[in-house]
C-alpha cells in the first residue's frame, strides 16, 4: 500500500517536512512542530507515516525542476463543518478531494496525470 501512497504524493526527493504531534490548543487545533528534514525520503519514512508513527511526514510537491502533480489546500478554521465543505466542492464543481487532517480541519487535493 506505502507504494500507491509513494506514487501518488511523489515530490520533492532531497527534503521533507515533519510534524511532530503536541497538545490541544484553546482553538481546538491539535498542537504540534512541523520542519522540514534535508534528507532523501526514504521507503522507512513512508511505512511510518502510512502506520500512523509521529514523526509525519510531509512530502514537498514541487520538484527541482518546479513542476508538481499535485497540491493542496489546508484549511484551519475552527470548528470546521467538514460535510458543508463537501457540499460546497460539489456545487461548485471542484475537482478537490477532501480528507480530516490530524488537527481536525481539512486538507483540499487536487491531483493532475501529469506533471505540471
Amino acid at each position: 500500500m506505502w507504494e500507491k501512497f509513494k506514487e501518488i504524493f511523489e515530490g520533492l526527493d532531497r527534503a521533507y517536512g515533519q510534524y511532530k504531534s503536541g497538545d490541544p490548543k484553546s482553538n481546538g487545533k491539535v498542537g504540534g512542530e512541523s520542519y522540514i528534514v534535508k534528507k532523501p525520503v526514504n521507503n522507512i519514512l513512508w511505512k511510518k507515516h502510512l502506520k500512523g508513527e509521529d514523526p509525519s511526514l510531509g512530502i514537498i510537491p514541487i520538484t527541482d525542476d518546479s513542476t508538481c502533480k499535485w497540491g493542496c489546500i489546508d484549511v484551519d478554521s475552527y470548528p470546521l463543518n467538514h460535510k458543508e465543505i463537501i457540499k460546497k466542492i460539489q456545487n461548485l464543481h471542484l475537482p478537490l478531494i477532501v480528507c480530516r487532517s490530524k488537527s481536525g480541519g481539512a486538507h483540499l487535493f487536487l491531483f493532475s496525470k501529469e506533471w505540471i
